[in-house]
């Protein structure tokens, strides 16, 4: 099953922001079955870079941080491969520099 994700935060009259990605539902392996139940959790399809040009470092934290820049590597490790074999060397330098660890 896949699903729309779309955190968002809005401060009245002034400004919000949401970030949409699309997750796919799948098997969690959480160290037990929940009684012959099993766990899900999602993995995110969307692969994207966020635009850090728009994120004020100075705000996350490093647990938000770390996250922004975990999801990045794994945008630059699934995208980097097709690049590649396409030889798009323009698109490849955008992803490098897009995905750069903040």
């Amino acid at each position: 099953m896949f699903l729309s994700n779309e955190p968002g935060y809005y401060k009245r009259d002034q400004f919000g922001i949401r970030i949409e990605d699309i997750v796919q539902v799948v098997t969690a392996d959480v160290g037990t079955n929940f009684d012959g139940r099993g766990a899900l959790t999602f993995r995110t399809v969307t692969m994207c870079p966020i635009q850090t040009r728009l994120v004020d470092v100075n705000l996350l934290t490093a647990k938000e941080r770390d996250h922004l820049n975990a999801y990045h590597r794994i945008v630059r490790d699934t995208l980097t491969p097709l690049l590649r074999d396409l030889q798009d060397t323009e698109t490849l330098a955008w992803l490098e520099r897009e995905t750069a660890a903040i």
